[in-house]
């Protein structure tokens, strides 16, 4: 009885005490962007646009984005048949924006790696690449967000 009304008490302060996270909303509304271009594989793009989620605004002044996607998928072991049993999914991401007389503001390259145990099942190996490249460009797109709202806030 004691821990339920614990928990109850702890929980109403945490409610009630304001507490907000920095960047778990941020959309990066202070800046407007002209024009974001995206290059790369077009399911890569597809991700990437509904992950970083940033609206243009074509007869502003704003910043104009380049954003190049790739991926890289490659053996890392193979078993003593020759058959490959883990690969690394490596996703990479050029970032390069630009002011309105497009001149660069900041560049950055952005990479991030996952080892992916290989099965002899191919559609569950498909669909684990799938949900990995998923989760891999849903967090580099959260680092990009954040790295948008700090630097370019401080170079404008």
């Amino acid at each position: 009885m004691n821990k339920k009304i614990s928990f109850i008490i702890i929980c109403l302060f945490f409610y009630s005490c304001g507490f907000k996270p920095v960047f778990k909303d941020n959309n990066n509304t202070r800046h407007s962007y002209k024009k974001i271009n995206y290059y790369g594989n077009n399911s890569l793009v597809y991700l990437l646009k509904n992950n970083i989620n940033i609206n243009e605004k074509k007869d502003s002044d704003g910043l104009i984005a380049n954003l190049t996607i790739s991926q890289t998928l490659s053996t890392t072991n193979k078993n003593i048949y020759g058959i490959p049993t883990q690969e690394d999914l490596v996703i990479n991401l050029q970032v390069n924006i630009q002011d309105k007389n497009e001149k660069s503001i900041y560049s950055d390259n952005f990479s991030i790696k996952k080892n992916l145990t290989i099965t002899s099942n191919l559609a569950t190996d498909e669909e684990i690449r799938n949900t990995e490249r998923n989760n891999l460009i849903k967090f580099i797109s959260d680092k990009i967000k954040y790295k948008l709202a700090t630097i370019i806030s401080q170079k404008m």
